[in-house]
Order: C-alpha cells, then sequence, then structure tokens
C-alpha cells in the first residue's frame, strides 16, 4: 500500500496535484468574493492577492531558487537548516516591510488606495513565507506524499475561509484568516516531519547564503524587472487605473490562471530535474530536460486556454452575469499571454542551471521596459486590454531574445 502511494505521488503527479489544489482555491476565492463583495472591496483583495505573489517571488529568488539549484534534487540534506533560518530571518523581513508601508500609507496618506491590501497581507504573508520554503523543501528532499499532504491541509483552511465569507459575512479577511491559518499548520507538519533534518542553526546559515551572493543577487534583479508584466502588474493596474478596472483585470486573468497549474507544479521539479541532467550529462542531458519539459507544458495547458478563448463571453455572463461584460478579447489575450509563458518558462530553466543569470537577467530588463512604457500609455484608455496588451508584448520579447541566447 504505502509503494502504491508513493508511486501515485511521483515528482510530477504529486506537484500537479499540489498546483491543482492551490490554483483551485485561488479561483473559487476570486470566483466567490468578485460575486459577493462590492467592486471596491474586490479590487482590495486583487491587490492583496497580487502583493502576495510578488513578495513570494522575492523570497523564489532570494531563498528558494538558491537552495535548489545549489544542489541536485533528492540530496538537499546539505544544508537545510541553514536555509531554513534563512527562510524565516527573510519572512520577518517580509512581515517588518509590511509594517513600515502600512504606517506610512495610514501616517502620510500616500498611495491610500494600498491599505487594505496591506492589512489583509499582514495576516497571509508570514504563514505563506513559512509554507513555501517547507514545500519545496519536501520536494527537494524528495518527500512528495509529505508535500501533497501539506497543500491539503492549507486547501482545507483556504477554502474554509471562503466558506465562511460565504455564509457568515462577506469579507476578504476570512480567506486571509483561511490561509493564514492553513499555511502555518502545513508548514509546521512539514517541519515536524524533517525534524532531524533540521538541526540547531548557527551563523554558518549567513555563510551559505554569502558564497552565493552574486548568484541571489542576479536571481533578485530578473525577478524584479519581472514581476513588473506578471504578478506585480495589478498593483500597476491600481496605480493608472479605477478600482473597477483593477477588478475586471483579476477576474478576466483569473479564468486563465489555472493553466498555470501546470507550469508551477512541473516548475517545483524540472529546476531540480534540470539541474541533475546538467550534472550527469552535461549540455546535451539539460537539453533533453528542457524539451521534454516544453513538451509536457503544452499538452498540459494549449487546450484548456483554447476552450476559454473561444468560449470565453459565455463563460464569463455564466459566471458573473453582465457585472465584467464587454471583456472577453482582453481574456483571449491572457490567454496567449499564458501560452507565451510556458513556452518561455524552460528557456528560462536553462539559462539558470547554466549560470548564465546576467543574460536572464538583462532579457527580462528590456521586457520590464516595454512593459512599463506601455502601462501609462495604453491602461488609462483602454483599461484591462492595454494592461493585457503590455503584458503580451513584454513576455513576447522576453521569449524572442532568450531563444536567440541559445
Amino acid at each position: 500500500m504505502k509503494n502504491l502511494i508513493r508511486k501515485l505521488f511521483r515528482p510530477t503527479i504529486g506537484a500537479i496535484y499540489d498546483q491543482l489544489l492551490q490554483s483551485g482555491c485561488n479561483f473559487i476565492a476570486l470566483l466567490v468574493l468578485a460575486s459577493l463583495l462590492p467592486i471596491e472591496d474586490f479590487a482590495a483583495f486583487a491587490l492583496a492577492f497580487a502583493l502576495w505573489q510578488v513578495l513570494q517571488g522575492l523570497q523564489r529568488s532570494l531563498v528558494v531558487l538558491p537552495f535548489i539549484v545549489g544542489q541536485p534534487s533528492g540530496q538537499g540534506k546539505e544544508h537545510p537548516c541553514q536555509w531554513a533560518y534563512l527562510n524565516l530571518v527573510f519572512v520577518m523581513a517580509m512581515l517588518a516591510s509590511l509594517l513600515l508601508a502600512l504606517a506610512l500609507v495610514e501616517s502620510v496618506g500616500i498611495l491610500p488606495w494600498l491599505q487594505k491590501p496591506l492589512e489583509l497581507s499582514l495576516f497571509a504573508v508570514p504563514g505563506l513565507g513559512v509554507y513555501e520554503f517547507a514545500r519545496r523543501l519536501m520536494y527537494q528532499l524528495g518527500r512528495y506524499v509529505d508535500a501533497s499532504i501539506m497543500s491539503t491541509i492549507l486547501a482545507i483552511f483556504y477554502l474554509g475561509g471562503i466558506a465562511s465569507s460565504h455564509v457568515f459575512a462577506p469579507s476578504s479577511l476570512y480567506v486571509a484568516l483561511g490561509i493564514a491559518a492553513g499555511a502555518l499548520l502545513a508548514a509546521s507538519y512539514g517541519h515536524w516531519r524533517v525534524r532531524h533534518d533540521l538541526r540547531t542553526p548557527s551563523l554558518s546559515a549567513f555563510r551559505v547564503w554569502r558564497s552565493r551572493v552574486d548568484q541571489i543577487a542576479w536571481h533578485l534583479l530578473s525577478y524584479i524587472a519581472h514581476a513588473s508584466y506578471t504578478s506585480a502588474l495589478p498593483l500597476v493596474v491600481g496605480f493608472f487605473a479605477r478600482p473597477e478596472v483593477v477588478a475586471a483585470f483579476s477576474v478576466t486573468r483569473a479564468l486563465v490562471t489555472p493553466a498555470l497549474t501546470a507550469s508551477t507544479a512541473i516548475d517545483s521539479i524540472d529546476k531540480p530535474r534540470a539541474s541533475r541532467a546538467y550534472a550527469t550529462n552535461g549540455y546535451a542531458g539539460l537539453k533533453a530536460s528542457i524539451a521534454q519539459t516544453r513538451r509536457t507544458l503544452w499538452i498540459l495547458t494549449v487546450p484548456f486556454v483554447l476552450f476559454i478563448s473561444i468560449f470565453s463571453q459565455d463563460i464569463l455572463h455564466l459566471l458573473y452575469g453582465d457585472k465584467f461584460a464587454g471583456t472577453s478579447l482582453t481574456v483571449i489575450g491572457w490567454a496567449l499571454f499564458i501560452v507565451l509563458t510556458v513556452t518561455n518558462q524552460p528557456e528560462e530553466t536553462r539559462l539558470i542551471i547554466t549560470q548564465r543569470s546576467q543574460t536572464l537577467f538583462v532579457s527580462k530588463l528590456l521586457s520590464s521596459i516595454v512593459a512599463l512604457g506601455l502601462a501609462p500609455a495604453l491602461i488609462p484608455p483602454y483599461g484591462t486590454l492595454g494592461a493585457v496588451t503590455a503584458a503580451v508584448s513584454a513576455i513576447g520579447i522576453n521569449l524572442a531574445l532568450n531563444l536567440a541566447k541559445r
């Protein structure tokens, strides 16, 4: 029986199960809250959600990626305690930054539309930060069943928060509290399962981190550039447009983001597998690994986004009535964005594994310049369609530049 469970939760299947739960909960949260909340309140939740993703991206660049790339999958016992300790330091820094930002918004009055998203983030971000590293650690140590149990725990509490918002009172606070409770409990379970690998941390943790600081710096710069046309884009929209546009932006993108389940799931195993292939068989092994990843991503995403594109108008009407009418063309734009994104992911893996971090940064920086240049010109007059045009232009240029560096 134990062997059967392990076979069912092989790396790819376990990672997809993990991301199906997370993406499903995200989709349900956006669906329920978009239906229940006033436009302004839903826009605040959408901005908070974007902020969570941005902070998790920073965590991935500063802690998770250096930990994963530094050693082949299944051999993560070299410094797990040091990296877990560094992650905790990073989470505390995130919390302090959120408190400072909220104090500035409340006292100085700058960017008042960020107050509610920051308040929600204070509840959700610390738990998510601890959870994300613990989940990645499970994959690195080959504990795929434990990773799936962790994602199940989080999903149960996440759905409980959504249900509370529907049953008791329409409020995104219930969702944030559900996420916080589920993430902390799931992370506690994960750390307990590998407690023997997590010895008492020491100051050597910082020496481990400093030994990879050049690589980390380029990963961080690349992510900041990349976020401007991906996870941080709702914040850019919030700066240039009304809450109605932010709400429509989030709803239309949510229809196709389940396709990114495959991308995120494969990412959990793609880089460790590619790193192992490169270490064993050189560039030929790496090339074969990323080619396999690309084919898998196309099979898992293209049929879905094609279906959503064809029936986008009917789906929007079925879910929201006329609340977001006239945005079907934006959905088609997001579908194109998804296809370009999953095509680009293996190319980024190739650059990361071969430690061409500067090349990766330059391509993302040029793409970011395009996105941030188009955003103020296109978002005010064209709303969500302008935002998706900026995003598609940026990811298209990013893919072209990465392919040119083969």
